[in-house]
């Protein structure tokens, strides 16, 4: 009888100790680097496997100076639709949904990100406008684009890449 008790108590404390969090799969590109061949550190093919072509693409493109850290894909999308997390060497992180397309694209602190893949009209808006002045957030919503800069000016676009409003 003692052995039952004992073993029905532990089955009630390992259930309460289980996390609610979505579960999610990580892969740290570092360590894998540091036990792989030579040839294949700081490949971007060995450290985007598993992204949609979409996201691989655009990191490859316009990030491809910096190391990818890790690469996070949940097993559902969290609540901003996000499936899959980058984090690259500099500490920027992009958020792709589940085409690949990407969500939010965040440099932290007073970390300037890469613009070339925003919407021309975007871009030449930033630059007549704002020319010194870089971006540190870049998010798609659903009505468009909202972009932080590091003068903490948040400028909004319509998802044509019209300028509709700045907030300070």
């Amino acid at each position: 009888m003692k052995i039952f008790v004992i073993a029905c108590t532990l089955l009630v404390f390992v259930g309460c100790t289980s996390s609610n969090k979505p579960a999610s799969t990580t892969t740290d590109v570092a360590s894998q680097q540091a036990t792989a061949p030579a040839s294949s550190v700081n490949s971007h093919e060995e450290s985007t496997q598993g992204l949609p072509e979409k996201a691989t693409s655009l990191v490859k493109e316009h990030f491809g100076a910096q190391e990818i850290k890790t690469v996070q894909k949940f097993n559902a999308p969290r609540p901003s639709g996000t499936l899959y997390e980058v984090k690259l060497a500099d500490q920027t992180e992009l958020d792709f949904d589940i085409n690949g397309e990407w969500i939010e694209i965040d440099g932290h602190q007073d970390n300037p990100i890469s613009i070339s893949y925003l919407n021309p009209s975007i871009l030449t808006y930033l630059t007549t406008n704002y020319p010194n002045i870089g971006v540190l957030t870049v998010e798609r919503t659903q009505k468009g684009f909202e972009l932080e800069l590091a003068n903490d000016t948040d400028l909004y676009f319509d998802s044509n890449g019209v300028f509709q409003r700045m907030e300070n």
